[in-house]
């Protein structure tokens, strides 16, 4: 029970671990399970690691909307896993529009223990100076320099 939901909806997401371009088994990857919480009265969505506990994002809802949570697949066939899958949808009865979550694997690690899961913290950041930062000023340019330095993984440094 979570204090101060009332009528909330909720669904689940297992979010599995991209493979590298080496690994060939699909048997060693690893999966993350997300709660995903609707309050209607509050008009947000949450979603929260089960694992360790934080709230990784919260979005702005419509009061009218739905999540529609299905824990088995219907269509009959199978995911690249092996396992059936489970689907967690939002509608938006403002738009009439479905939306899809797509969790990214790294939310589910702690930063402390891994190293992409900071790279993405740091490319997030990246990014964003990008968008607001002169590049001319010399200044600037070294601090987008000392934040590309940071980086210590190879898929992290490529894109």
């Amino acid at each position: 029970m979570w204090k101060g939901y009332r009528e909330a909806q909720c669904g689940f997401i297992e979010v599995s671990e991209s493979r590298n371009r080496k690994e060939q088994s699909s048997e060693s990857r690893r999966t993350g399970l997300f709660l995903i919480i609707y309050a209607p009265r509050k008009a947000i969505l949450e979603i929260w690691c089960m694992q360790k506990g934080p709230k990784v994002a919260t979005f702005q809802a419509s009061k009218n909307g739905y999540l529609i949570y299905n824990s088995h697949d219907t269509s009959q066939h199978k995911s690249k896993s092996g396992k059936s899958t489970s689907t967690c949808i939002f509608f938006d009865a403002e738009d009439n529009s479905l939306k899809n979550f797509f969790i990214p694997f790294h939310c589910i690690l702690s930063e402390t223990n891994s190293k992409s899961a900071e790279d993405f913290h740091f490319l997030k950041r990246l990014k964003l100076m990008l968008k607001t930062v002169d590049l001319k000023d010399p200044t600037a340019l070294t601090s987008v320099i000392e934040l590309c330095e940071k980086f210590r993984t190879s898929e992290i440094k490529l894109k």
